[in-house]
């Protein structure tokens, strides 16, 4: 989901992306997300799978991009 704020017009739009899953290796600590746009809040859940095929309960990232890209 992304928020975005135009504090010159005032106008706020939410953006729902179609659900995206990215699996990450468990020896990787990082993920960079690219093409993001400024000012804008993105929302990100995060879950772990177990090595019995399992699911952790998931934890919410909200995480906004800087004005200036």
């Amino acid at each position: 989901m992304r928020k975005y704020h135009d504090p010159v017009s005032g106008i706020e739009e939410t953006l729902v992306d179609p659900r995206r899953t990215v699996s990450v290796a468990k020896e990787r600590q990082n993920v960079y997300v690219s093409e993001l746009m400024p000012r804008t809040t993105y929302s990100f859940n995060i879950s772990a799978e177990f090595i019995d095929g399992s699911w952790g309960p998931p934890a919410h990232l909200h995480a906004e991009t800087l004005p200036d890209g």
